[in-house]
């Protein structure tokens, strides 16, 4: 077993103590928030004429000023749902998406984030399956909710977003109560879509402010710090890792609905942002744009989670922002964001190419499928317990969890005799040729060192020989074929034969699933002809 808070120094692990919830016994920060609630309260009772927020058309609002617009929504919501109800929210990246959380968190309430990305019967199926008490969403997806959602509606307008949010909810609440339970909780996340095979996440106050704190002591973020969330604010990324940080810390927090490279890097250039936390896609893309923006002197530092960052995408921005910190993060929903995190500089560690060493709090272990641990260096299952992991899905039962609290996480990784963790590929991602196993991220590291390839993803196709042997699509230079980059031939002699590749195809840029990560379903589909390319 590794034990996260025997791998920090002491004062990331200072004030650590356990407690017992239901029977599992945890470590916790003495220091964390009860509540996000109780988080925004201290922070704007601390600094209440920082700059907590600018959205997407400019505008500001202080904590105070947050915290003034939270109470008064509070205030509306609390005539129509009770604490423990559902609240959904369809709402983009903006000051209401915002408010909407805290004020629902206020309320003992849990909310529940719908993707704006979601199609109609996406967005009816997971209202269904959540049963909320009330929906707050933008009034455009009125015709399409109305006929088939009869759940109560706050509709938000685009021309006047906060008063329409705000309207009839009297003055905000002035008086000392408000919900304060840590193991209430406090979202539900659903984490891949509507499929059957979709999961419900349930996160705690307890699970979301461990995760917080834990994110704020192992990256030395401050409220001298400065951040921007340019991507779906709706995803653990978003929630927990930006915008529940920021407002714990006090740092400002630039809001972007849409997504631009451009745009991120001319804000960190001209409002001086310090920190940066986003997928490999969007550093891929930022990257890019490396020639327009030499130099950004306030950025100290960078996170990366949601998958796997390639080795040479850290070196690439290591040679662009030389003064900028890298750290890797390896999250899920189920863990409230953080499992591991980097804890120092990737771009100039020998460890580089590992997701860092588990959290104060956390507890991992790499086991064989008869639940054994493995020794170090092997590959395995990864396990995980600890305060920010959840302790259910919503009326799911699986084995995934245990009745002493581990959490499967479907993933495989290695562990080396300091504690780091290697991810070595998602367990669904792993490709079964012939009853050898090929890591696909190995192979895509691989691929991507050879001159002219710009970025790959590899998927399992199936075989009637070997059952599945591996595809590759590519993403070339300019100019470039496959001929001229020839992957079979570079990989021969690189990796076994059973790891190469069969097929091959190019794109110009790989597919993307709402949340910027790379789409293989797409990917294992575009392999679906008999052709299945070169």
């Amino acid at each position: 077993m590794i034990v996260g808070s025997q791998l920090w120094p002491a004062d990331v692990t200072a004030g650590m103590t356990s407690i017992c919830v239901r029977g599992r016994t945890f470590s916790v920060f003495e220091d964390a928030p009860a509540t996000l609630y109780t988080s925004l309260r201290a922070t704007a009772a601390r600094q209440p004429t920082s700059v907590a927020l600018v959205d997407d058309d400019g505008s500001v609002l202080t904590f105070a000023q947050l915290l003034k617009d939270v109470d008064q929504l509070a205030a509306r919501l609390g005539a129509r749902a009770n604490p423990g109800s559902r609240i959904a929210v369809l709402l983009e990246t903006s000051v209401e998406f915002v408010t909407c959380l805290y004020a629902i968190n206020r309320l003992g309430c849990v909310c529940v984030p719908i993707p704006i990305k979601h199609r109609g019967e996406e967005i009816i199926a997971v209202v269904s399956r959540a049963a909320p008490a009330l929906l707050i969403a933008e009034e455009r997806f009125a015709a399409i909710t109305e006929l088939e959602i009869t759940v109560p509606a706050i509709w938000v307008r685009d021309e006047a977003r906060r008063e329409s949010l705000l309207r009839g909810a009297g003055p905000a609440i002035q008086h000392s109560h408000w919900a304060t339970d840590s193991d209430a909780d406090a979202m539900l996340i659903y984490t891949s879509g509507t499929t059957a095979a979709s999961k419900g996440a349930l996160l705690t106050n307890r699970n979301v402010c461990h995760a917080i704190t834990a994110y704020q002591r192992t990256l030395g973020l401050d409220a001298a710090d400065s951040t921007i969330i340019p991507v779906p604010i709706y995803y653990v990324t978003g929630l927990i890792a930006l915008l529940g940080l920021f407002v714990h810390i006090g740092g400002r927090i630039h809001l972007q609905r849409r997504f631009s490279a451009d745009r991120v890097l001319a804000t960190v250039r001209d409002e001086g942002i310090t920190f940066v936390h986003a997928s490999p896609t969007v550093y891929s893309l930022l990257l890019e744009c490396e020639p327009k923006y030499p130099d950004l002197p306030s950025l100290r530092r960078l996170a990366c989670g949601a998958a796997h960052m390639p080795v040479s995408r850290i070196d690439a921005l290591h040679r662009w922002l030389p003064q900028v910190e890298f750290r890797t993060v390896y999250g899920l929903t189920e863990s409230s964001s953080p499992a591991l995190v980097f804890p120092t500089d990737a771009g100039s560690s020998p460890h580089r190419g590992s997701s860092g060493v588990p959290i104060p709090g956390l507890e991992l272990e790499i086991r064989a499928g008869d639940g054994t641990e493995v020794p170090v260096g092997r590959n395995g299952e990864v396990w995980l317990r600890g305060a920010n992991i959840l302790t259910r899905y919503d009326r799911l039962d699986t084995p995934t969890i245990t009745a002493d609290g581990w959490f499967y996480t479907g993933d495989i990784g290695c562990a080396d005799d300091v504690g780091y963790v290697f991810i070595v590929d998602r367990t669904k991602d792993m490709i079964n040729r012939g009853g050898e196993k090929v890591w696909c991220i190995d192979v895509e590291e691989h691929l991507r060192s050879i001159p002219g390839v710009l970025d790959a993803a590899v998927v399992g196709v199936p075989d009637e020989k070997y059952g599945e042997v591996p595809a590759a699509l590519l993403v070339l230079e300019e100019g470039r074929t496959l001929e001229s980059v020839a992957p079979r031939e570079a990989l021969g002699c690189r990796i076994a034969k059973y790891q190469v590749p069969e097929y091959y195809l190019v794109a110009g840029s790989l597919p993307l699933t709402g949340n910027l990560k790379v789409d293989k379903s797409s990917i294992r589909g575009m392999f679906a002809s008999p052709r299945r390319g070169s």
